[in-house]
């Protein structure tokens, strides 16, 4: 029968995988966390309140189509576009 000694490398295994496992429940341990300025709770309050209701306007529109009397020109395709791009109401 042969018996081996505990040698040093069997030593540094166990201390690796033990440390792997320390090391693990630290990083379980820290959670993030984000806070938001009033500053930034009253920007962002002012887009929601300013969103245009546009529901008639979509109604006319579907109505027009189903009667195939909607006729938009290319001129105010292109000034609705160019004014949804630079952020300005239409």
């Amino acid at each position: 029968m042969n018996i081996k000694g505990v040698s040093q490398t069997n030593i540094n295994a166990y201390h690796n995988v033990s440390r792997k496992k320390i090391e693990n429940k630290q990083i379980e341990g820290v959670k993030d966390k984000v806070e938001i300025s009033e500053a930034a709770k009253t920007l962002q309050s002012y887009g929601i309140e300013e969103l245009k209701d546009n529901t008639k306007r979509i109604e006319e529109i579907k109505k027009q189509l189903a009667n195939g009397t909607y006729k938009p020109t290319a001129k105010a395709i292109s000034r609705a576009m160019y004014n949804v791009m630079k952020g300005k109401d239409f």
